[in-house]
């Protein structure tokens, strides 16, 4: 049986400091761990172990700091096992040709150099697909060994492409500074995550996008995402929607 019936949690405090800002962050709420979101709803059952969840005060931003301890191996283990397709089967098919389909019109012109990178890429279905279009795009994945190409293999990119990855990160500008890193220098960053709706003070841990058996344990206000990607160098943010983001270097 896979080990998902215990996680290592450190123990949950009041007050911390914010991971974007550092200001002071509140508890906000709390989930079982096996807490799991739409699209495909399955009534999972509570395993009896609690997930605190804080805000911060200033820029909004929700998260845990009960994984920080977590190396990849224990999200591999945890969460990003063989029962990960119960709580969100999309991501190996259905959800990387939907996001293929958007970008190819935006990419059917670019120059003959460009080339581009999906960031927490999975199985790297993404890049697979857009190279069979003629795109130049690589694939990395801190917790898959199916990704197209390992770290040190690396180029710079025109382009980083993270879709789904920052609700999944405990150190979001962590993440943010990994992809920075891949970036030419007047590169681009498209990045999908949701952001928090009007009503989250209503909802706070009920809210179906904080999903900690999914691996969402860092949720994003717009505020929050536009000062995360000032830390790591964005000259200019915009977001197209609730859910997609542009940052330009």
């Amino acid at each position: 049986m896979v080990a998902t019936l215990h996680w290592p949690l450190a123990a949950p405090a009041a007050q911390i400091k914010c991971k974007i800002c550092s200001n002071l962050a509140l508890e906000y709420g709390q989930c079982d761990i096996n807490q799991g979101g739409p699209p495909h709803t399955v009534v999972r059952p509570e395993l009896g172990q609690t997930l605190h969840y804080h805000q911060c005060t200033q820029c909004g931003f929700m998260f845990t700091s009960q994984l920080d301890h977590w190396q990849a191996q224990d999200f591999i283990q945890h969460i990003y096992n063989e029962q990960y397709l119960e709580v969100d089967p999309d991501y190996t098919d259905l959800r990387p040709r939907s996001q293929a389909d958007m970008l190819m019109p935006s990419l059917a012109s670019v120059p003959a150099d460009f080339c581009m990178l999906d960031y927490g890429a999975g199985n790297g279905v993404l890049a697979q697909l857009l190279r069979q279009k003629g795109v130049d795009a690589d694939s990395e994945d801190p917790y898959s060994q199916l990704a197209h190409v390992k770290p040190s293999t690396l180029r710079l990119y025109d382009l980083v492409c993270a879709f789904e990855v920052l609700e999944h990160s405990p150190d979001p500008l962590q993440t943010l500074s990994l992809m920075r890193s891949r970036l030419k220098e007047d590169g681009r960053m498209l990045i999908s995550t949701l952001l928090q709706p009007d009503n989250i003070a209503d909802l706070r841990c009920k809210w179906w996008y904080c999903a900690p058996r999914n691996g969402h344990i860092s949720l994003f206000t717009r505020a929050a995402l536009s000062l995360a990607l000032g830390v790591v160098g964005a000259k200019q943010t915009h977001s197209f929607s609730e859910s997609l983001h542009l940052a330009i270097f």
